[in-house]
């Protein structure tokens, strides 16, 4: 989406499908950081899961020049 001298991304998070537990009891407490020209937005924690569903969107300041990255942690 255009805004203003920019654009505006959104990022949406669904779901997350056999991720590898890391705890004692085989499941994980987990959770995504998405990372765009420096801007950090983290997603909620769905607590002893290996199939979490977020249904989160995320939006970040996106410019052409020089191009926006997004990283996904």
């Amino acid at each position: 989406k255009a805004k203003g001298d920019g654009w505006l991304l959104s990022v949406t998070l669904v779901s997350a499908e056999s991720l590898q537990g890391s705890d004692d009891t085989g499941l994980s407490d987990p959770y995504v950081v998405f990372t765009c020209n420096g801007k950090t937005r983290t997603s909620s924690v769905k607590l002893r899961t290996l199939n979490p569903e977020w249904k989160e969107v995320f939006e970040f300041d996106a410019t052409e020049d020089p191009p926006s990255t997004m990283d996904v942690e």
